[in-house]
């Protein structure tokens, strides 16, 4: 089955995710876990899922912050005849993101709600997909007691920087707004090999946060794409790259081994470690362990010697989970 095949390359996929931006939108510590959220058309898979993100990261002695993330992807497959796996499908998506800072310093939040409609290109498993997302977004930085003045590269992929870019001069007033995204994706799975690739655009309405439209968001543009190969029947090896570009270009590259113990899915054990690298922010090092329909992920994040962020060092963790409906 699909998914099944899906399951077995979910952390080893190898990826080129250059995503044309300006300022992190969304964040997130998981792309995998996000992936709804960057390109409403990435749901390509026929499984619905509960899906939740923790992340903390922590500037000693300045500030610290957290990111929570909870989604749920449901899919409406039609009547299948003719035991026939290629078929075309609806799917729903719904979140909400907070992020909570010290000291009063930020209070963020999103909530989104997708649709995408995949079409079977042919009867070998490829399809390709559209989608459209709506989001609604609460943004406060700053406050009366301690705004402080943040150097240049200070979290710059984090959620501080994600709230800055809403309100550049951390006013400490409530702003809220509406965002309007698409996306597109074509993708394939077969018994061994796994692949997609994706474009997408946020903020086509271009909203803005105060009187006059000097503040209005740009369009965001994004290419996603991926690519998995098993090695052998227990084991998979692959890469992942996603590249983000504003005024300053983010990498992240990630290498990681998946193993599978058991005779099938609903009864075996995925265990997966990975090395993720952002160069001028942090390595990333993962563990991850699916059982039947529960999937557990542990993340560390820390700033390598000589590119700590704007010359502060950062320490921070992420916990994901996701659950099979």
């Amino acid at each position: 089955m699909f998914c099944r095949k899906l399951d077995w390359v979910l952390f080893f996929i190898v990826a080129w995710t250059p995503l044309i931006i300006m300022g992190q939108d969304p964040h997130a510590g998981s792309m995998e876990q996000m992936k709804i959220w960057y390109n409403p058309a990435l749901k390509t898979d026929k499984e619905s899922y509960a899906k939740a993100v923790f992340r903390s990261i922590k500037y000693p002695e300045i500030l610290s912050y957290s990111t929570k993330t909870a989604t749920v992807e449901l899919v409406f497959i039609g009547a299948d005849e003719d035991n026939n796996d290629n078929l075309p499908y609806f799917s729903l998506s719904a979140g909400i993101n907070v992020d909570n800072a010290s000291n009063n310093l930020l209070s963020a939040s999103t909530a989104m709600l997708s649709l995408s409609y995949a079409l079977p290109l042919n009867y070998n498993n490829t399809y390709i997909a559209i989608g459209v997302q709506s989001n609604y977004s609460f943004n406060k930085v700053g406050s009366t007691d301690y705004t402080p003045d943040f150097p240049e590269k200070f979290d710059k992929f984090g959620a501080i920087g994600w709230a800055l870019s809403r309100d550049p001069y951390a006013t400490g007033y409530n702003y809220s707004y509406f965002t309007i995204g698409a996306g597109t994706t074509v993708f394939h799975s077969d018994k061994n090999s796994y692949w997609y690739i994706g474009a997408s655009a946020r903020n086509i309405n271009h909203p803005y946060t105060e009187w006059s439209r000097s503040s209005a968001l740009p369009t965001t543009y994004g290419i996603q794409g991926g690519i998995g190969q098993s090695i052998s029947e227990s084991a998979q090896i692959g890469v992942f790259c996603n590249i983000s570009r504003s005024s300053v270009t983010e990498q992240h590259y990630t290498i990681s081994y998946t193993r599978h113990f058991g005779l099938t899915d609903s009864t075996g054990i995925k265990v997966m470690g990975s090395l993720g690298i952002s160069p001028g922010e942090s390595m990333k090092p993962l563990i991850g362990l699916t059982f039947g329909k529960d999937q557990f992920g542990f993340g560390y994040e820390f700033n390598l010697p000589g590119i700590a962020s704007g010359g502060f060092n950062r320490r921070g963790f992420n916990l994901t989970y996701r659950r099979k409906l």
